[in-house]
């Protein structure tokens, strides 16, 4: 696992940042105690979409890295989400560093 994280992390976001917002990142950037706005969602379900939103995870909402291995832990203001990397890669963020 340590070695695709390595491998995403060389990779290069720059050019999305004109769809995203400059500085969004893919979620599971996120480092364990590291927190972030939710720039966007990017899911072609509207069902997964859908379910995302109703459980807080909207665009404006802070999140809070809890844990990254075996499955990434995020803490909302009113739940905790348990989830993949694959769908962390489709909700880009603003991490804190760049929040003004």
């Amino acid at each position: 696992m340590m070695f695709r994280r390595k491998a995403r992390e060389k990779a290069d976001y720059r050019k999305l940042s004109g769809v995203f917002g400059k500085g969004a990142v893919p979620l599971a950037f996120l480092r364990p105690d590291q927190r972030g706005v939710i720039a966007s969602i990017r899911l072609q379900d509207s069902a997964d979409l859908h379910r995302l939103k109703s459980l807080g995870l909207i665009p404006g909402a802070l999140v809070v890295m809890e844990r990254v291995w075996p499955v990434l832990a995020l803490r909302l203001p009113y739940s905790h989400l348990f989830m993949d990397d694959e769908l962390a890669q489709k909700i880009f963020i603003f991490p804190e560093s760049t929040i003004k």
